[in-house]
């Protein structure tokens, strides 16, 4: 489950405590690939990954302005599949970043939203080789050359341009 829409107004009040409408929607059963619409700060649910943010709120309550995002089922995705995300955290389980996009996707409120291209590496052969921008090899990989320059940056983080080889 994760929430798709947030009322713009408190649905009700006990005392001094405002609670806040949302409309949720089940996402277990949709096909890879999937994409839905989503209202607020819940954290992404796994096997999905942030397509796209909005610069405008998808509600405003109290005073509180909530972020817009468009979600990718990428579970069940097959492998080399690529994905282009805009979003903040950590790149998927099994996926690698190949290409981050500068200097921003998106900005909400402050908040600057990293854009990255990411490839499935789950089921891929050994000795598969693929150049990434990253930090440093995924688990089950090694780098077999890596540039002297950088191929993007985020906040304190500063990516590579590698190629890796799945041992």
């Amino acid at each position: 489950w994760t929430t798709k829409q947030i009322d713009n107004a408190p649905c009700a009040q006990i005392g001094n405590t405002f609670f806040i409408g949302r409309t949720i929607i089940r996402i277990d059963g949709l096909e890879p690939g999937a994409k839905i619409d989503t209202c607020g700060v819940a954290p992404i649910p796994g096997g999905w990954a942030p397509k796209s943010v909005s610069s405008k709120p998808c509600a405003t309550v109290l005073n509180r302005s909530y972020v817009g995002k468009v979600l990718v089922k990428i579970e069940g995705l097959p492998a080399d599949s690529v994905v282009k995300t805009c979003g903040l955290g950590a790149t998927p389980l099994d996926w690698v970043i190949t290409k981050i996009d500068a200097p921003y996707c998106a900005t909400f409120e402050g908040t600057q939203f990293i854009g990255k291209t990411i490839r499935n590496i789950e089921d891929v052969p050994a000795g598969t080789t693929l150049t990434t921008c990253s930090s440093a090899p995924p688990v089950g990989w090694i780098s077999s050359a890596v540039s002297k320059s950088y191929c993007g940056h985020h906040q304190n983080t500063w990516y590579v341009e590698r190629k890796i080889t799945k041992i």
